[in-house]
């Protein structure tokens, strides 16, 4: 048995074909944060075996219920402040610790715990107020960015009087 083949081969005359694509790059700067002031809600009244709570709002307005009022004596109320620096006109998320616990100095007759919880946020970029877990907003075209946050304090019926101190996190990353 013989077999054969056969091929005709063609090459190609005339204008070559050609496509051109491109090639690019972002270029983004670390984000920076800074704490700019502290989450005070101020110096309280506990009525006597009265829980309650006090709520400083992101607008810095506060709100009280049941046993806990507002005291006119030494700190006033303020709100949590940060700036974030980075790439212009990029988006960011925001994470912050949930709740917080604040602890007071240890020799007092009482509870001696308190928790912040239902934290919220407002940006300079992207008014709010937005729960904490599901934040985010964009720097400005010069590349900043500023929010604030407020949140509920918890006060037991029988909490200690006196100083209570607590620390929580923020952190943010490009999205």
């Amino acid at each position: 048995m013989m077999a054969g083949f056969s091929t005709r081969v063609m090459a190609q005359s005339g204008t070559p074909s050609t496509a051109s694509n491109t090639a690019g790059a972002i270029l983004i700067v670390p984000l920076k944060l800074l704490t700019t002031h502290a989450l005070n809600f101020g110096t309280l009244n506990m009525g006597t075996g009265l829980a309650g709570t006090c709520t400083l709002a992101t607008d810095g307005t506060t709100s009280y219920t049941d046993g806990v009022t507002n005291s006119q004596f030494k700190s006033s109320p303020a709100n949590a402040t940060y700036t974030v620096a980075g790439t212009y006109n990029m988006t960011y998320a925001l994470t912050v610790d949930p709740s917080i616990l604040l602890n007071a100095a240890s020799g007092l007759t009482g509870a001696k715990t308190m928790s912040i919880n239902n934290l919220m946020v407002s940006f300079t970029n992207n008014p709010g107020p937005f729960p904490v877990a599901s934040s985010h907003s964009t720097l400005s075209p010069l590349g900043v960015d500023a929010f604030i946050i407020g949140g509920t304090l918890n006060v037991g019926a029988a909490q200690a009087s006196g100083a209570y101190t607590g620390t929580f996190n923020a952190s943010v990353e490009y999205n």
